[in-house]
């Protein structure tokens, strides 16, 4: 979890108690802002993926239909 000093060294001075809530909530906001990360590195492969592949399968397909209508 990668945090600022001043976030760490303001949790030092909180109570135990409420410093474990608050850890609980920066730990939670941490796993969440994994979860929204992996599906945009998704996305982006897939645009890649398509940016690469999308013409070359699109005139393939074209060329396929042309000779099946021949």
């Amino acid at each position: 979890m990668p945090y600022s000093v001043n976030i760490i060294r303001l949790l030092e001075k909180v109570e135990p108690s409420t410093r474990e809530v608050l850890l609980a909530v920066l730990e939670e906001i941490e796993r969440q802002r994994e979860v929204t990360e992996l599906p945009k590195r998704n996305l982006m492969s897939l645009r890649k993926l398509l940016k690469t592949w999308g013409r070359p399968l699109k005139n393939w397909l074209r060329l396929r239909k042309k000779l099946k209508l021949s």
